[in-house]
C-alpha cells in the first residue's frame, strides 16, 4: 500500500512539478513569500484554513486521511488513483 505524503512535502512536490516557486504561490494567495515559507517550514503546524488557502491557490483540494498507527486506513485501503499528478496521488 502506498503511504500518503505530508502536506508540506505534497505542496513542494506540486510546486516542483509545475515549475513554480513559493513566491509564485504567495502571489496567487495574495500574501508575502515569507508567509508561505513560514507555513511550509518543517516545524510549521499550519491550520486547516492555511492548508485550504494553499490548496485553493494551487487548484487542489484538502482531504484528511485518518490512519491507524500501523499505517492502515481506518475505512479500508488507501488508493491514490485516479491521479492527475501520479507522484502525489492527488485526485482531481
Amino acid at each position: 500500500m502506498a503511504r500518503p505524503i505530508g502536506f508540506r512535502e505534497g505542496v513542494q512536490a506540486v510546486l516542483d512539478a509545475r515549475d513554480m516557486t513559493r513566491a509564485d504561490l504567495a502571489k496567487r494567495m495574495g500574501v508575502s513569500a515569507a508567509r508561505v515559507t513560514q507555513a511550509l517550514a518543517p516545524d510549521a503546524n499550519p491550520t486547516i484554513a492555511t492548508m485550504a488557502a494553499i490548496s485553493s491557490a494551487l487548484d487542489l483540494e484538502v482531504h484528511v486521511l485518518l490512519l491507524r498507527r500501523r499505517g492502515s486506513c481506518l475505512l479500508g485501503s488507501w488508493d491514490p488513483s485516479p491521479a492527475r499528478e501520479p507522484a502525489l496521488g492527488l485526485a482531481a
